[in-house]
């Protein structure tokens, strides 16, 4: 039973229905909130963008490195949990510190939605090492559990919230939902190895690969995270509010693929390690056809979905919907061809800096409302995603042939 909950098609599952949930809450806070109050949600929720520059990218590293070594366990991994920990802790002080001018820059009138954002990234870094563990040692069961358990209560939890308390609780909802997910790793992995009788192998990360994933990942959270942003930071509240809807409502086109890329990285790493191309080219497919089946539904009914999913008041961010619905599916292809290319341990994984320059920059300076804003996401995104994609590409052509050569 255990193996068959470990197949990856349970981490997908459990990823699709937090997809699900975090729709859910988007539907729910934005009908209570209205455009405006939603608005600086999405803005304070765009921040996690920032925790993610790190977090994901020692997740990252964890599991690469024990997917690489094969998956075989149990790990030591008490000296760069303990240090996580350490980092929990600076990241909640330096936030603090920061917090009144972020305020300020958001226009919040409250800086409780900056103490929940402080508080979501201390669990986040907390669960990221177990988490990294159990993906590299393939227990997608576990993860699928934490997954499934933080969405159902972050749902739950903001349906009441943002009623009673406004944008202070449709935040701390949040929050409270990762709080429950980094429980259930954390405890998964120190239960596993306390139960298991071989001797345990250190957990060791060189620091050029993760040095490598963290400068990647900052490229890519802070590049899909940057136009709600700027958004928020140089339109009306209202314009701001509308963006937010039809990026909360393009992001469907964003996470579906990212579902499919966290499950198939364990293997893409195993395979890149052996010199071997297999799950590549059958997670590259699948990619593709959730990105532009996403992508069609949204651009053929983008007026009916902003509808359904927001209601009537958002009326107006149908048109940013429909550029934006190809922005984050360009944005979400790109995550699974950087994760390939980390995998290798290229540096191209870095490409996705060159198209936040360029749409900080282009926004800057024409911000002239929300539908140039999202074509001008849309333009960076699709460029980002051809240089990726044609990189990635010749590593599988090279792959191949080095397979053919070996076979020979």
């Amino acid at each position: 039973m255990t193996r068959a909950l470990d197949r990856p098609v349970t981490l997908v599952i459990a990823l699709t229905i937090n997809n699900g949930a975090i729709l859910g809450y988007h539907m729910v806070t934005s009908r209570v909130l209205g455009p405006s109050r939603y608005g600086a949600v999405g803005a304070v929720l765009a921040l996690t963008a920032l925790v993610q520059v790190g977090t994901g990218a020692v997740q990252t590293a964890v599991t690469h490195a024990i997917a690489s070594a094969g998956g075989a366990g149990p790990w030591l991994i008490g000296v760069p949990q303990r240090r996580m920990v350490g980092a929990a802790a600076a990241f909640v002080i330096v936030g603090a510190v920061l917090a009144p001018g972020v305020q300020r820059y958001l226009h919040l009138g409250s800086a409780v939605p900056i103490a929940a954002m402080l508080a979501f990234g201390a669990f986040v870094i907390v669960g990221l090492i177990p988490r990294g563990v159990l993906l590299g040692e393939r227990r997608f069961g576990l993860v699928a559990a934490a997954t499934v358990s933080g969405a159902i209560l972050r749902l739950s939890i903001g349906t009441v919230a943002a009623s009673w308390f406004g944008v202070n609780g449709a935040v701390a909802a949040v929050a409270g939902g990762e709080a429950v997910a980094a429980a259930i790793v954390v405890v998964g992995v120190a239960r596993r190895g306390t139960a298991l009788q071989a001797t345990p192998r250190p957990l060791v990360l060189g620091r050029s690969a993760l040095g490598l994933a963290i400068a990647a990942y900052a490229g890519l959270w802070l590049f899909t995270g940057t136009d709600v942003f700027l958004a928020r930071h140089l339109l009306a509240s209202r314009s701001a509010g509308l963006y937010v809807a039809a990026s909360t409502a393009a992001s469907a086109a964003l996470f579906l693929p990212y579902n499919v890329t966290s499950a198939a990285f364990p293997g893409i790493a195993a395979e890149a390690a052996a010199g071997t191309a297999t799950t590549f080219l059958r997670s590259v497919r699948l990619v593709a056809v959730l990105i532009v089946g996403a992508a069609l539904v949204l651009m053929v009914v983008p007026n009916l979905a902003i509808a359904v999913l927001f209601g009537h008041s958002y009326r107006g961010a149908g048109a940013i919907l429909v550029l934006l619905a190809v922005s984050n599916g360009a944005q979400g292809a790109i995550g699974f061809f950087q994760l390939h290319q980390l995998a290798h341990h290229r540096i191209t994984a870095l490409i996705p800096w060159l198209g936040l320059v360029a749409l900080a920059f282009a926004a800057d300076i024409s911000h002239r409302g929300p539908t140039r804003i999202a074509t001008e996401a849309l333009i960076t995104s699709v460029a980002v995603l051809v240089m990726m994609a044609s990189y990635s590409w010749r590593l599988e052509a090279q792959a191949r042939s080095a397979a053919a050569d070996r076979d020979r």
